[in-house]
């Protein structure tokens, strides 16, 4: 199915512009996989009793992902004329909002960015205390040496992955953080 979908801007807090498409007909036809977004409790119940969290929020979410050259017409869009490009015809190369599939397909991927490593090094290894949450990490410590490595081998794991980090929406060495 190829289609050209209906889109807006609507304008982020931060003053950038969101391009939002509608996928309805797109979505009615998708193979959605079945990976299962985790359950708030239950990460909250992970990472209880700890001393130190840092907070991380991936930068450009579903965009870290690309999406198979032949499914990139699928995504098709005519952009709004107020928006000065030089060509209002686009269509993704990276994995889109308002997809049916990017949820639990960004889930999968970022759950295995903080997936246990099997062969342990003090690089690698953040431990079980990590909370994913679509582009939202949590890690947590009991103790600042602990808590220090973790940290390190999680950059360690975000630059191998190719991904950013959003500084202003990361917090480090907090006793608690709002998840």
């Amino acid at each position: 199915m190829v289609g050209l979908w209906s889109s807006c801007t609507l304008p982020k807090k931060n003053g950038e512009v969101r391009v939002c498409v509608d996928y309805r007909a797109l979505n009615a036809v998708t193979k959605i996989p079945a990976i299962p977004i985790p359950r708030t409790k239950e990460l909250l119940q992970r990472m209880a009793g700890n001393q130190f969290y840092h907070s991380f929020d991936l930068s450009n979410g579903y965009h870290n992902l690309q999406i198979d050259a032949k499914d990139q017409a699928k995504t098709a869009i005519v952009l709004p004329d107020d928006l000065g490009l030089p060509a209002r015809l686009f269509q993704f190369t990276r994995l889109a909002f308002g997809l049916s599939s990017a949820p639990g397909i960004f889930q999968s991927v970022t759950d295995r960015l903080v997936t246990p490593a099997k062969s342990k090094t003090t690089d690698n290894d953040i431990g079980e205390k990590v909370a994913c949450y679509l582009d939202d990490i949590c890690l947590a410590g009991e103790s600042f040496e602990e808590i220090m490595q973790k940290i390190v081998a999680f950059f360690n794991r975000i630059r191998a992955a190719g991904f950013l980090l959003k500084a202003k929406k990361c917090e480090l060495f907090q006793e608690s953080v709002e998840y």
